[in-house]
């Protein structure tokens, strides 16, 4: 399994990838609602605009030609935004560890001092793996129909 930089080739898989994690997610652990695939396109053209301006780092594993996992940091300052996901037949095997460390080592390489995640509450295995990563609950934040979100964030 090889990880590397998002690239624009990897548009189409990143798409699937996305859009099956999405159909996948129970309505309570998705406070933004499912994405349209114009929409995840228009987010992946983001990603990729952001990472040419040095905004964001954004790797991903790929196996077997496939994009099973991404992750992203989104750079505001000295503080980072993360999010991960990986491909259901690929969870727990370390992919996102892996590609949380990478990404951390890039946004701290250019000065983020934080990371923050921001996940639904009854997201339990994202909370289990924030926490496991070392991230701590700073607060719980918007309360919507579908249940809180807790932000949870890591020292560098």
């Amino acid at each position: 399994m090889e990880t590397r930089e998002l690239r624009r080739e990897d548009k189409a898989g990143l798409s699937r990838l996305i859009a099956e994690t999405y159909r996948e997610l129970p309505e309570a652990m998705n406070f933004k609602g499912r994405p349209t695939p114009s929409e995840i396109g228009e987010v992946i053209e983001w990603k990729l605009a952001s990472i040419g301006r040095g905004e964001m780092v954004d790797r991903v594993a790929v196996d077997g030609g496939r994009v099973v996992a991404d992750c992203e940091i989104l750079i505001t300052g000295a503080r980072g935004i993360i999010g991960i996901i990986v491909d259901r037949e690929h969870r727990r095997n370390g992919i996102g560890k892996r590609l949380s460390e990478e990404c951390t080592r890039l946004a701290a390489e250019r000065g983020v001092k934080a990371i923050d995640a921001e996940v639904m509450e009854s997201n339990k295995p994202a909370v289990l793996f924030f926490r496991k990563m070392g991230f701590k609950e700073q607060a719980q934040e918007m309360a919507t129909e579908k249940g809180k979100a807790i932000l949870l964030s890591k020292l560098l």
